[in-house]
């Protein structure tokens, strides 16, 4: 296990300057390490991500027992299909770099059953925030939740985190790699959801034919916003019927025409890919 330091900086100080962000992650999402600490007066917390939707009660969910566990949550197959393959890199990054013992045990994130009485027991929110700045974590706080709490997590319903169908990839092209016993539960969840959850960068609001989408703007239409969010999402429509400016096109093909030949040549988590992501940061200092 991370041997912790406490030497690094202050809780609730620059230490997020520290975090490591990627995609369409906010920094927002660290502050679950810290829940521990700032909810003192409570020993037992459900957590929710913002792009869900709770078709359930979820006292039944705050019902379950977990004494003598850190946190109850649904296994993630989309992770699962992602470590058989969909993503090359992944299984090494899972058993060398995050060192996840049991891979198929890995869970999502955003719907949590925290026993906080339990965390406080093991570890400070200033020892997570430290592990957590230790390495650029591929799924930033989700992995770190999933190193300290393996093999004292308890695994609930996945019907209680239903992920959509991302970019109608997610069923047929990740989820259909996981193990045959999650890829049921999740067909199964996914058939009679509990807890709907838009994870992934794009959401109902700006994609309105999104897997599940109809089950947002039933109660947007319900909602004081749902004008705010009609006029956004007409603005985005302008807004991305505009070409794009040529520097953005030229860009944009250089990725696309670079990006393969620079993995097949500089694999993820390889020496060299390493020594040449150094030799850039110094270039471009």
């Amino acid at each position: 296990m991370f041997r912790f330091g406490f030497s690094m900086y202050p809780v609730f100080g620059k230490q997020f300057e520290h975090l490591f962000l990627r995609g369409h992650f906010a920094l927002e999402t660290y502050f679950r390490l810290l829940m521990p600490e700032l909810m003192p007066d409570y020993d037992k917390v459900l957590y929710l991500d913002c792009d869900v939707i709770v078709k359930a009660d979820l006292a039944q969910l705050y019902a379950t027992d977990v004494e003598n566990y850190l946190l109850a949550a649904c296994h993630d197959a989309d992770t699962a299909g992602l470590y058989n393959g969909f993503e090359p890199h992944k299984k090494y990054y899972m058993d060398n770099i995050l060192k996840i013992e049991h891979p198929y045990e890995y869970f999502q994130a955003g719907v949590i059953l925290f026993n906080l009485a339990e965390f406080r027991k093991s570890y400070t929110s200033k020892q997570m925030l430290e592990f957590a700045a230790s390495n650029e974590w591929e799924l930033l706080d989700q992995d770190v939740l999933n190193y300290l709490a393996q093999n004292r997590y308890r695994s609930v319903d996945m019907a209680w985190n239903v992920m959509t169908n991302w970019r109608g990839i997610r069923i047929p092209e990740i989820v259909s790699r996981a193990p045959k016993y999650l890829r049921d539960e999740y067909m199964k969840a996914h058939s009679a959801p509990k807890i709907i959850h838009y994870a992934g960068p794009d959401k109902p609001w700006q994609q309105p034919d999104a897997d599940y989408a109809e089950e947002f703007w039933r109660y947007a239409r319900m909602s004081e916003y749902y004008e705010v969010m009609m006029q956004r999402l007409m603005r985005q429509s302008v807004q991305e019927g505009r070409p794009l400016s040529r520097k953005v096109r030229v860009k944009n093909k250089v990725k696309r025409v670079l990006q393969p030949i620079a993995d097949k040549l500089l694999p993820k988590y390889t020496k060299r890919r390493e020594a040449v992501k150094k030799l850039v940061k110094k270039v471009r200092k």
